[in-house]
């Protein structure tokens, strides 16, 4: 059972490395006024295959282990709410405004549940799970850089992705001196992209604070033995930042800006002095390569931040919309909602004239959830979020691991995205990267 042990976790990290391959076999096809409506569409992704050979790994050595050493389960709180969480939304399929689209999501929110669970229990190592999202995070920002100075994204099946052309509409593109394609890496979108490498870059940090703390003697030499090591890891650190920028994405940003403003507050309260010094070092590396890119785009970055900006204030107008069209479904049902994943199709159903990809989910997780899931659904979720930042404090007030800083910080990283977008919550990558954080948070934490 011990190379079982360990063919389940060289597989854990080869999915993390894994999660922006976006590969799939559309098996139904969502079809809306004529045209394609991914949130109706079923897939079934290359990742989720490996996930499942995982699961038939675990229930394996599980099923050994018992008839072995007799192993008794144990529930806690986490365990009934998360039950709680799986129930509200199966039964929502019973009034879903659309049944088929509500139990595929089911079944995914199945899956995710399922990793949660994995990650949390299956016996990981910080480093080398630190070096698979890192490696997976080089590769997305350089397909970025090329995305970005080629102007173009080509297509493969094999990857996951669509071709995306500046001068076709639909595609998202910045403004300045012309349009501007922004970065999608190997994934649908550039907010998505942004997310993907804010949690890589989390983890090239802590895998810094890991070298700094074993081989920096004192903080500013390197061995000598673990010099390429280093000039790896700041690469990795530069690569990653640039392609955060050429994701162009607001949410991700704020989302870095929060983890690391996070990570400041932590150290300066539990007075890690030789860590602070270290982590200074790092903000400087990142804000060297933020001016470099200032230097060179700043007049795509300004107008991303300009509010009478032509396309920024369409987006503007369009999430206020969004935002007034989501309260209303709440209001109209505010305890049950409109079941797990129906919301465009409510949408739909509440004005039938508009083209398929205009009906998106609202860009928040809160307004979404409460939208589909009714306040009832929307308060077990909190209540799990809220009872998980209440085990953080009490984790960090008792230990000086950098490694629960850093997943801590990811998570953190996720809420504030959260705020600003739906793919969290909405799509398949959005909420196997979210469960797959809070289940790495679990097991430090518990």
């Amino acid at each position: 059972m011990f190379n079982l042990k360990k063919i389940i976790e060289y597989l854990f990290y080869l999915l993390v490395f894994l999660l922006p391959w976006q590969a799939r076999l559309i098996y139904s096809k969502g079809i809306l006024n004529g045209g394609h409506w991914e949130y109706g569409t079923a897939s079934l992704y290359a990742t989720e295959i490996l996930l499942g050979l995982l699961f038939l790994l675990v229930i394996i050595l599980a099923i050994f282990q018992i008839k072995k050493v007799g192993l008794k389960p144990s529930i806690s709180k986490l365990d009934y709410l998360l039950l709680g969480l799986l129930l509200f939304s199966g039964l929502s399929i019973i009034w879903s405004v659309n049944h088929y689209v509500s139990w595929q999501y089911f079944l995914v929110l199945i899956e995710v549940v399922a990793l949660l669970y994995l990650a949390s229990r299956i016996g990981w190592n910080y480093i080398k799970l630190s070096s698979a999202f890192i490696a997976s995070g080089f590769i997305q920002a350089c397909l970025a850089i090329y995305q970005f100075s080629t102007q173009t994204v080509f297509s493969s099946k094999w990857l996951g992705m669509s071709s995306q052309l500046v001068e076709n509409g639909g595609v998202s593109v910045v403004e300045g001196a012309g349009r501007w394609l922004r970065a999608y890496g190997s994934l649908p979108h550039p907010n998505m992209l942004g997310g993907f490498l804010v949690i890589a870059l989390l983890f090239t940090v802590g895998l810094l604070f890991v070298y700094q703390k074993k081989y920096y003697n004192p903080p500013w030499k390197v061995s000598g033995r673990l010099f390429l090591t280093a000039i790896a890891l700041f690469s990795s650190l530069t690569v990653i930042t640039y392609g955060i920028l050429l994701s162009f994405s607001r949410s991700a940003w704020l989302g870095l800006l929060f983890a690391l403003c996070f990570m400041w507050v932590v150290l300066i309260w539990k007075k890690f002095k030789q860590q602070l010094w270290f982590f200074f070092k790092i903000n400087i590396v990142i804000l060297m390569v933020i001016i470099l890119f200032i230097s060179t785009y700043g007049d795509l970055l300004s107008n991303r931040f300009n509010m009478d900006s032509r396309l920024e204030s369409q987006s503007i107008t369009e999430r206020q919309i969004g935002w007034r069209e989501a309260v209303d479904i709440i209001k109209d049902k505010p305890l049950l909602g409109v079941g797990l994943g129906a919301y465009t199709q409510e949408l739909y159903d509440l004005d039938s004239t508009r083209e398929a990809y205009a009906y998106q989910p609202v860009h928040n997780i809160d307004l979404l959830l409460m939208a589909e899931l009714g306040i009832i659904g929307w308060l077990v979720l909190t209540t799990i979020i809220v009872y998980l930042l209440y085990l953080l404090y009490k984790k960090l007030k008792l230990t000086d691991d950098i490694e629960v800083l850093i997943i801590a910080a990811a998570f953190i990283s996720l809420l504030i995205i959260g705020i600003f977008d739906h793919y969290l919550w909405s799509l398949y990558f959005g909420l196997l990267m979210s469960f797959l954080i809070t289940g790495l948070l679990i097991r430090k934490i518990q």
